[in-house]
């Protein structure tokens, strides 16, 4: 039976001055996301979307009162049609996305804002976490209408069931990950996860020489087991694959490469 990957993540439906660094790691993280499938697009919307935001801080009167706005303005304006093989730039220019590329935006307008937050990823999934001084926000960024959760109790219980790493689609061809996954991921290493999905993309569309690209760049950025079962899959339909021995004999040394790095990261860690 030939395996489809399961793409990397499922639709589930004090305020402060930023200092230099903060900056820098905003638009490094910005840039770094859109050129993930080599785009070349302007920013502007998004910027301008930032400006308006922050015309109404003062207004909002509190944290979690902007937070709210934030969430749902942004839903509005970038998050219309979920596509799970949306990169990060189709997100920004189309609003096409899927729950990476929209942990994506919605890290960096945090980021932009000076909020405390963590990004979490599972097995199938990703979702925000706010701390205000309101209390904690979950921000489940596919579903507009009912992701602003700031019960706690609701918080807990789907803090649970993330951590079960159920899948939603039981279709019997979708590959589990064996690994367990539940990890806060920095700003910055999103850029490794976007990159794995379009590796996963280019993989379900027999792309191999793109799948490698990707991963390439993927575990250069960020480590993790996901990486090392999507490298050992790869490997293995190389192997079966019907190309051309040179083609096989190079692109099976490049991802014992990866693997290699992946391992060599995940055992210093």
């Amino acid at each position: 039976m030939k395996w489809v990957v399961l793409i990397f993540f499922l639709p589930i439906f004090a305020f402060g001055q930023r200092d230099v660094s903060s900056r820098e790691t905003f638009e490094q993280s910005l840039q770094a996301f859109l050129s993930t499938d080599n785009a070349s697009i302007s920013t502007e919307a998004f910027r301008s979307h930032i400006d308006k935001l922050q015309t109404k801080r003062e207004a909002a009167k509190s944290e979690l009162n902007f937070l709210r706005m934030l969430f749902s303005r942004t839903h509005e304006k970038f998050l219309k049609r979920f596509d799970e093989y949306a990169s990060f730039a189709q997100t920004i220019n189309k609003g096409e996305y899927n729950c990476l590329t929209a942990s994506a935006t919605y890290g960096l307008l945090l980021h932009h804002f000076n909020l405390d937050y963590d990004i979490v990823e599972t097995n199938y999934h990703m979702f925000i976490l706010v701390n205000t001084v309101e209390g904690t926000v979950l921000l489940e960024t596919t579903d507009p209408v009912n992701g602003f959760i700031t019960d706690q109790k609701e918080i807990e219980t789907r803090i649970k069931k993330y951590k079960s790493n159920a899948v939603r689609d039981e279709k019997d061809n979708y590959y589990r990950l064996s690994c367990s996954v539940y990890k806060h991921v920095a700003l910055e290493e999103l850029t490794g996860l976007l990159h794995y999905n379009l590796a996963i993309k280019a993989f379900n569309h027999h792309d191999l020489q793109n799948t490698i690209e990707h991963l390439d760049k993927a575990t250069a950025i960020y480590c993790s087991p996901r990486m090392e079962e999507l490298t050992r899959i790869v490997l293995l339909s190389i192997i079966e694959s019907k190309q051309n021995d040179q083609f096989k004999e190079e692109s099976v040394r490049r991802i014992q490469v990866l693997r290699k790095r992946n391992l060599n990261a995940l055992a210093s860690r």
